[in-house]
């Protein structure tokens, strides 16, 4: 494939159809893949009995990516890190939750406000457009 076709496909490839929000969030193209996929297994998959809690990385080299982090007690430290659930029973390795640890790129907008602004309206507006009442 000619370098010029291979950026044109890539050029168009998205992960998401959602307007991006009017604030930096870093993993706006992710979420609603992530979304889709959590909501696709609560909606199909019915878990067993025993499950299992489990921290994943997404090895990456580039420290400047979203969310790099550096977990020493893991096998490949650099990267993203994934919180997970797995369903355990009968050697069924079925990641059915995923939560993407932020860390650092986590949109950081935190309001203090008075009472005259804590009505259910405004708190979700503000909270649509990334700002967090305290």
């Amino acid at each position: 494939m000619a370098k010029g076709r291979f950026l044109q496909i890539t050029g168009a490839m998205t992960y998401t159809n959602n307007q991006p929000p009017n604030f930096e969030d870093k993993f706006f193209d992710v979420r609603q893949i992530i979304g889709a996929f959590n909501m696709h297994y609560e909606t199909n998959y019915s878990p067993s009995w025993l499950n299992c809690l489990d921290e994943s990385m997404s090895s990456w080299l580039n420290q400047h990516c979203p969310g790099f982090m550096y977990v020493p007690r893991k096998p490949h430290p650099s990267g993203n890190e994934y919180h997970s659930i797995a369903d355990g029973d009968q050697g069924k390795p079925i990641m059915w939750r995923v939560k993407l640890q932020e860390g650092k790129d986590r949109p950081k907008k935190i309001v203090t406000m008075d009472s005259g602004f804590c009505v259910t309206v405004g708190m979700l507006a503000l909270h649509d457009a990334g700002v967090f009442g305290q």
